[in-house]
């Protein structure tokens, strides 16, 4: 398991907290990352979380690409849609890295 795997990126994957937000003209997920933000992009389709769905899908894989990389998005996003996006509040939320990377850590024990 890469360092990138398990959230220990640049900076550090455990520094960076996921926020997201509604507002009227739509939802807003920004990424904290030690201090420097910037917005995750859903391209066409608008994150949704609460349920699961595309929009969830769309915020799932973004989480975790942005967190892991492709490779790990495209193993875990299912269970990460299971398991974190479809329980979040629909109002809105934040994840701590040191979440995920506990979580992807979990994941690939079991696997």
């Amino acid at each position: 398991m890469t360092n990138k795997m398990v959230g220990k990126c640049n900076c550090c994957g455990d520094c960076k907290k996921y926020h997201a937000s509604r507002g009227i003209f739509g939802t807003n997920v920004a990424v904290d990352n030690n201090g420097r933000a910037y917005h995750l992009q859903s391209g066409d389709i608008e994150f949704d979380w609460g349920c699961s769905g595309r929009g969830s899908e769309a915020l799932a894989k973004s989480i975790l690409t942005d967190f892991a990389g492709v490779e790990v998005a495209n193993s875990f996003y299912r269970e990460f849609i299971h398991d974190f996006i479809a329980c979040l509040p629909v109002q809105g939320f934040t994840i701590p890295g040191d979440a995920i990377r506990e979580w992807l850590e979990n994941k690939v024990k079991e696997a």
